[in-house]
């Protein structure tokens, strides 16, 4: 169109590219020689969570009256691609902070954003997750009510990550005659709270980012009240959630085909390495397509959230799109090792395993897709996949 000029820049600037430099040293030598033995044990050894935290990198994508240490959201997520590529599961474990210290940030008062997250040793932990498929979309179990001058709250969340040793829970629930994200707020619970049962759980994968089971009866809750716009808020927050897993689905597949390209010039077959055979050549090819076309969909979409403008359809557009493309590359990655890549002393077997787990943590592609379907063709296609999903939940 004449007179409009549009343009995206995907370069870092030196001090965000000096900041991954360190992290993708530090994911080398820590996260990479440990994966293995951190997924059998389900936890981050203390001495690398020691380390982390000593370099601040758990304070990412937080504003200043945070606690932040100047990097934003930007920054925060190519981080967590680049320890993803060594380890995704042991990068969400180390985040201990994550989407529920952005819940505060998003939702909560200039005197609760102060006095939340003044403490920069307590860990948080964001349970939004259900059982129920609509959960994603604004059809939330877990219920609010009011009691006396508070709100307390009753339901059941899964895939909590490091609720375990969180200090603080930030709880999505919904009002007691609440309908969709309007019905939604958030909450902050105390982990240890009476009422409070975490249970963690055997997932396939992100093992060691210790997925929980978090059931509340009757625990009070404080509600966050900041937010002027408490829906778009939310959207804002899942948008960041959507962004972030994006991202690292994006690292743990290009871990993974990594390892495949290695294997693939080190194995030989009928006298030369099995990557100078065109099919396995091609293969590969395809799953270098696949990962830049989702990292630039996961860029594009970082880019449209920082700078403010609306990033629910880039969000939605990266979270799918890494999706299948993690899935297809760890998949394939697997296949280049031939029997030997489902052994559990080849990472690529981890890398999976961790991407598919992925994938749902924070919404099925099938959730995203509603979420789109309500941006291009209005609410009601929301409240229908909503019912859908319910009914699948019940079949």
């Amino acid at each position: 169109m004449e007179g409009c000029s549009f343009m995206i820049s995907f370069a870092c600037s030196e001090d965000e590219q000096s900041l991954l430099d360190t992290l993708g040293r530090f994911a080398q030598n820590q996260l990479m020689p440990d994966a293995r033995a951190a997924d059998r044990r389900q936890s981050v050894d203390p001495a690398v969570r020691g380390a982390y935290r000593e370099m601040g990198a758990h304070l990412l994508g937080l504003p200043d009256a945070a606690g932040g240490i100047g990097f934003g959201l930007t920054a925060k997520i190519l981080a967590e691609e680049v320890l993803s590529r060594s380890d995704a599961a042991q990068a969400v474990g180390l985040d201990d902070l994550g989407l529920a210290a952005q819940a505060v940030v998003a939702l909560g008062s200039e005197a609760q954003i102060t006095q939340l997250l003044g403490d920069a040793e307590r860990i948080w932990a964001l349970a939004s997750s259900e059982d129920d498929p609509a959960a994603h979309l604004g059809y939330m179990s877990t219920v609010a009510r009011r009691q006396g001058q508070g709100d307390v709250l009753s339901g059941t969340k899964t895939c909590v990550f490091n609720a375990n040793r969180a200090d603080r829970l930030v709880v999505l629930a919904r009002h007691e005659d609440g309908d969709g994200l309007a019905g939604i707020a958030a909450f902050v619970v105390d982990a240890r709270a009476s009422g409070v049962q975490i249970t963690l759980e055997d997932r396939m994968g992100l093992r060691a980012g210790q997925p929980c089971r978090v059931q509340f009866e009757g625990v009070a809750g404080e509600r966050l009240v900041g937010a002027a716009d408490p829906v778009a808020a939310l959207t804002r927050l899942f948008d960041i959630g959507r962004i972030i897993n994006a991202a690292r689905m994006v690292g743990a597949a290009r871990g993974a085909m990594g390892f495949a390209v290695d294997y693939a010039q080190d194995r030989k077959a009928f006298g030369k390495p099995i990557c100078a055979h065109q099919g396995l050549a091609f293969f590969i090819a395809d799953m270098e397509v696949a990962l830049e076309s989702a990292r630039n969909l996961v860029l594009k979409a970082a880019w449209q959230l920082e700078s403010g403008a609306g990033a629910t359809v880039a969000a939605c557009n990266a979270a799918i799109c890494a999706a299948e493309a993690a899935v297809k590359v760890t998949v394939d990655a697997v296949q280049v090792f031939g029997g030997a890549g489902f052994m559990k002393d080849m990472p690529v077997e981890r890398y999976m395993r961790d991407v598919r787990t992925l994938g749902n943590a924070l919404g099925t592609p099938e959730d995203h897709l509603a979420v789109l379907g309500e941006v291009l063709y209005g609410p009601e296609s929301l409240k229908s996949a909503a019912k859908d999903g319910k009914k699948v939940a019940q079949a």
